[in-house]
C-alpha cells in the first residue's frame, strides 16, 4: 500500500485582498494565485476548481489553471459589494483541501451605512481623494478650500492675495488670519462646513458627537492597505476605511491621522478625531489653522432650535443653549437669527441656557424635531 504526502495547507493570494480596494469601472481581470505550504507532497492531484461567489454576476471566472485563475470585476453598480473566490484541491484518493479570500469592492464617493444608532452614513473616501485610499486634502478650520499639501496652500494664497505674496508659512496662522477663518468663534455652520459646500448632496462634516458615536459604535482594525496604513472601521457588515494622512502645521506633515470636526474648542482649538501609534481619540490639540483631513457624513436627525424674544414667537433671538442629547452626549448650539441645529438620535433630550433664561428644559426627539424656545 502506497502513503502519499498531503501539504498541511493551502492558501490564496492575489491583486485584491483588502475589503477597502476601490475598483474603478470596467477594470482588466485579477489574478489570483493556489499555494501549497510544502512543495515536497507527492499525492497526486485529480483536479483543481476556481469558483466565485458574487451578487449579480459581478465577478466571474474568466480563465484558470490548476496554479492560478483570472478574475474577471465587472462595473459595480452599488455602493459596496462582497466578493468570494473559493479554490477546492482533489487528490487521487480523493482527499480534499479547499480556501478562500474575501474581496469587498466599492465604488468611490459611496456613503456606507455602518448601523450606528443616529442612522448616520460615512462616505467612503476622504473629501478631495479619487479613492477611499487616497489622503484627498487638508483643511484649515471654517475654510471650505482644501489643499493637496502646504505648497499648493501657498500658490493658492500667492493667487488670490497678491498684494501679501509670496505666501511660504504652509498652513500657518499667517495665511488663516488672511481667509477670515480665524474669526469663526462658534460651531461651524453649514456655510462654513467644506463638505457641504463642495459635496453639496447633504454631505457635511461630522459634529464631535458624531465622531464620537463612530468610535464607540464600531470595530477598528489596524490594516495597510496597498501601503497605505489605516483603521478599518466596520459596523453592519460594512467598512470604511480611514487612512493615515498626517497633518499639516505650517509646512510641516506630521504622520498622524486626523480628521475634522464640526466642532470648535476654546480660543485655538477644535475636535477632531485623532489616531497614531494605532491609538483612536477626540482630541483638539492642533491648532485651527492646521491642515487636517475630512471625512464626509450624510444623515442622522436634525434637531432645530428656534429662539424668539417673544411668546408670539415672531421676534428670533440669539441663544447659547446646552443641549444633553439622548445617551448623555452635551452639544452647544448657538443659534443664529434664531436657528441652530444640532445632530441627534432617537429618545428623550434636555436643553438649558448659557447666556439666557428659557421657558423649555425637557423635549423629545422622535425623527428630525423642531423646539422652540423663548428666551430672556
Amino acid at each position: 500500500m502506497r502513503y502519499y504526502k498531503y501539504p498541511s495547507s493551502i492558501t490564496l493570494s492575489g491583486d485584491l485582498l483588502q475589503y477597502e480596494t476601490n475598483i474603478a469601472q470596467g477594470e482588466d481581470a485579477y489574478v489570483y494565485t493556489l499555494a501549497y505550504d510544502t512543495n515536497n507532497f507527492n499525492a497526486p492531484i485529480r483536479s483543481v476548481v476556481w469558483d466565485v461567489i458574487a451578487p449579480n454576476g459581478v465577478a466571474t471566472i474568466e480563465s484558470q489553471t490548476n496554479t492560478q485563475c483570472n478574475l474577471r470585476i465587472s462595473t459595480v453598480t452599488s455602493e459596496y459589494v462582497k466578493i468570494t473566490v473559493t479554490v477546492t484541491v482533489t487528490f487521487a484518493t480523493n482527499k480534499q483541501m479547499s480556501t478562500n479570500i474575501v474581496i469587498g469592492v466599492q465604488l468611490p464617493g459611496y456613503p456606507v451605512d455602518l448601523g450606528l444608532p443616529s442612522g448616520l452614513l460615512w462616505r467612503n473616501m476622504n473629501l478631495g481623494a479619487a479613492n477611499p485610499i487616497g489622503y484627498g486634502d487638508y483643511f484649515a478650520f471654517g475654510e471650505t478650500e482644501g489643499y493637496a499639501n502646504a505648497a499648493a496652500r501657498n500658490a493658492a494664497m500667492d493667487a488670490k492675495f497678491p498684494e501679501d505674496a509670496p505666501f511660504e508659512g504652509g498652513f500657518d496662522s499667517t495665511s488663516y488670519t488672511k481667509t477670515g477663518a480665524s474669526a469663526i468663534s462658534t460651531d461651524l455652520t453649514l456655510a462654513q462646513d467644506a463638505a457641504r459646500v463642495i459635496l453639496q448632496n447633504d454631505y457635511r462634516m461630522p459634529s464631535k458627537a458624531e465622531c464620537e458615536e463612530l468610535i464607540n459604535n464600531c470595530t477598528w482594525t489596524w490594516k495597510t492597505v496597498h501601503g497605505v496604513s489605516g483603521w478599518s472601521v466596520e459596523g453592519n457588515g460594512s467598512r470604511i476605511f480611514l487612512v493615515q494622512g498626517g497633518y499639516y502645521s505650517g509646512m510641516s506633515l506630521t504622520p498622524y491621522g486626523r480628521y475634522r470636526s464640526t466642532g470648535r474648542n476654546g480660543d485655538t482649538g477644535s475636535w477632531y478625531i485623532s489616531f497614531k501609534y494605532q491609538i483612536v481619540l477626540i482630541s483638539s490639540y492642533s491648532l485651527r489653522n492646521s491642515g487636517l483631513n475630512i471625512r464626509p457624513v450624510q444623515g442622522g436627525i436634525t434637531v432645530t432650535f428656534r429662539t424668539w424674544s417673544d411668546n408670539e414667537h415672531t421676534v428670533p433671538a440669539a441663544a447659547v443653549l446646552q443641549v444633553t442629547l439622548p445617551g448623555g452626549v452635551v452639544e452647544t448650539v448657538n443659534t443664529v437669527n434664531g436657528v441652530g441645529t444640532v445632530m441627534s438620535t432617537n429618545g428623550n433630550a434636555t436643553v438649558t441656557s448659557i447666556e439666557n433664561t428659557i421657558d423649555v428644559n425637557s423635549f423629545t426627539v422622535s425623527g428630525d424635531t423642531v423646539v422652540d424656545i423663548v428666551v430672556s
